[in-house]
């Protein structure tokens, strides 16, 4: 099963009130706790806005957060709300600050149960930085070397695309998952403030470059070569100018690369495209409340 949706929004702003520890006045009668950030210089306030599960577990709805080193606050959320009154907690969290504008939106493509599923995925793009998180996969032998995230893109790019594998961060969070679910792995864009209104755009490049490598297609020396060049091992400007070319054709033409999950997320982009704008815009039309 393949789904894509606005995973998360981000808003920026100034407090309105002189002292930022009066926030705490307004947030905690609407339900928001006081919450603080461990951060290398000093405690950092911030508040988050929970929701009782039925199994008395609990998730955040949205976080309050001041940003470091600055003098804006931020408020994230999902925006995905369950009922009127996360919305109106929301609302009036947001009417506490003024300057604010939409910062970030992610956009998330969820791969349930596909096949060749495994962290198998990579970004093939020439001229990308990539970086590898590996540590302990929980939900498959606990302590291994598998492949667990992997970023394309710098942290503080304008656009970051992230693949990782759902299930062991689910695990590592201590939320439950469903019986029916064999693999989880996520496609995430991260768009940031000029470039937020193009998420569309964004996505549809994202899955362009997301392939997974097909190892029997190619001799082994064009198959170590294309993998060395896509996990950042070899340089396309370590390489002569025609052998640079070549692999980069390669790479082009998806001989050696299988797309049909790119292909399949692609077809769901564009069914929900409407249905995203719709849900970006609603979040827009609460900044200007």
């Amino acid at each position: 099963m393949i789904d894509v949706k606005l995973d998360r929004v981000t808003v920026v702003g100034h407090f309105k009130l002189a002292a930022a520890e009066s926030l705490g006045e307004y947030l905690r009668p609407l339900g928001w706790q006081d919450m603080s950030f461990d951060w290398e210089h000093g405690m950092v306030d911030g508040y988050v806005l929970k929701r009782i599960l039925s199994n008395c577990d609990t998730e955040t709805v949205a976080v309050i957060v001041k940003n470091q080193y600055q003098t804006t606050w931020r408020l994230d959320t999902s925006n995905h709300f369950r009922n009127d009154e996360e919305k109106r907690k929301v609302i009036i969290a947001l009417d506490l600050f003024e300057n604010k504008h939409l910062s970030r939106i992610d956009i998330a493509f969820d791969f349930i149960n596909m096949d060749n599923a495994g962290m198998r995925h990579r970004f093939v793009k020439s001229n990308v930085t990539t970086t590898e998180i590996k540590g302990e996969s929980l939900w498959i032998r606990g302590r291994n070397s598998h492949l667990q995230t992997l970023y394309a893109g710098k942290r503080k790019s304008l656009s970051l695309f992230r693949y990782y594998d759902k299930v062991a961060e689910q695990k590592r969070h201590r939320k439950e998952i469903s019986e029916d679910i064999e693999s989880w792995e996520r496609l995430e864009l991260q768009v940031r403030a000029e470039r937020a209104n193009e998420w569309l755009l964004n996505s549809r490049a994202m899955l362009s470059y997301f392939k997974l490598p097909q190892e029997y297609v190619l001799d082994a020396k064009d198959r170590a070569m294309l993998l060395a060049l896509n996990a950042g091992h070899v340089s396309y400007k370590e390489l002569a100018k025609a052998t640079a070319a070549k692999y980069r054709k390669l790479a082009k033409s998806n001989l050696g690369f299988d797309d049909s999950w790119a292909k399949e997320a692609y077809k769901k982009l564009e069914e929900k495209q409407n249905e995203l704008q719709k849900e970006v815009n609603s979040f827009v039309s609460l900044i200007n409340i």
